[in-house]
């Protein structure tokens, strides 16, 4: 029997779903990695080749060659390990925090049908209970912990779980190293040399500085970057820290804890150009 117009009006729409699950995952894939790409592009002295040999020098633990770097930014190569991931990120900021903005990034596109090796499933879970978001990005800083070996990153977890005390930080100590990562801040900076951005980064809750040089004047490969921080009032003494790092775009130096609140302290830097040392016109003190 034929059947009638306004039976077939009556049929329920059966055209296909307006949206595939997975093609969605893959075009999210993309944007991670062109976006991952971009952040890489834009940061100076940033080929493959040069983050495999920072990473080297650097971060030698996390060492990974420049064809692995690469795919972790090519659409048509599966997403980067955490290593892996850690490692550009590492090498283009040296900044924790960085790396775990985008290892939380990362762990989002885990695929919903993977379970996850590190814990339960509510562990990977994006949306819902606030409470299972803070557990996530914990976890996601404890990775970052494990792979860089940074106590900075652990000072979240501790603070956020339980109240021990902070293990005690030493003039001397890489701040990297430290919980002191987790409120330091410029305190002050200079470009009165146009070559280098020269910096004094502080944390309040350690009472301790450190000093960082940025070259502003590219050239970073075959020349040298270095940063003295010192107390104002023993500029030569035993406290004094000092970094000098060859082919680099920046470097900090150790740090000091203050003395007293009165404590001021003091940056220097100076930068090779073509050979040639160009330095701070003036300290940087606070």
């Amino acid at each position: 029997m034929a059947m009638t117009s306004s039976a077939r009006d009556e049929l329920p729409d059966q055209s296909p779903a307006s949206s595939d699950p997975d093609e969605e995952y893959r075009a999210a894939v993309a944007a991670f990695k062109t976006e991952l790409n971009a952040f890489r592009k834009r940061h100076p002295n940033s080929s493959f080749e040069a983050l495999e040999k920072t990473v080297a020098r650097r971060h030698p633990h996390l060492t990974v060659g420049k064809t692995t770097l690469n795919d972790a930014t090519r659409a048509d190569r599966p997403l980067p390990t955490s290593r892996t991931l850690t490692a550009m990120v590492m090498a283009l900021t040296d900044d924790p925090a960085e790396v775990a903005d985008w290892q939380q990034r990362l762990a989002d596109l885990t695929p919903p049908a993977v379970p996850s090796p590190l814990g339960p499933p509510e562990l990977s879970t994006t949306g819902g209970h606030p409470g299972r978001r803070q557990r996530r990005w914990l976890l996601v800083v404890a990775i970052v912990a494990v792979l860089i070996g940074s106590n900075a990153a652990t000072f979240f977890i501790t603070r956020h779980m339980s109240t021990p005390s902070p293990p005690a930080v030493r003039t001397g100590d890489n701040p990297i190293a430290t919980d002191c990562v987790a409120d330091a801040r410029p305190a002050a900076n200079s470009t009165d040399n146009p070559a280098f951005l020269l910096e004094l980064i502080f944390s309040p809750s350690c009472d301790a500085g450190w000093g960082r040089i940025t070259r502003l004047a590219g050239a970073d490969t075959n020349n040298i970057l270095s940063v003295t921080i010192y107390r104002n009032t023993d500029p030569s003494g035993p406290s004094r820290q000092l970094a000098t790092e060859p082919d680099t775009h920046s470097a900090f130096s150790t740090l000091i804890i203050r003395d007293n609140p009165t404590d001021r302290l003091c940056v220097t830097g100076w930068a090779t150009i073509d050979g040639q040392r160009t330095d701070s016109p003036t300290p940087l003190c606070i």
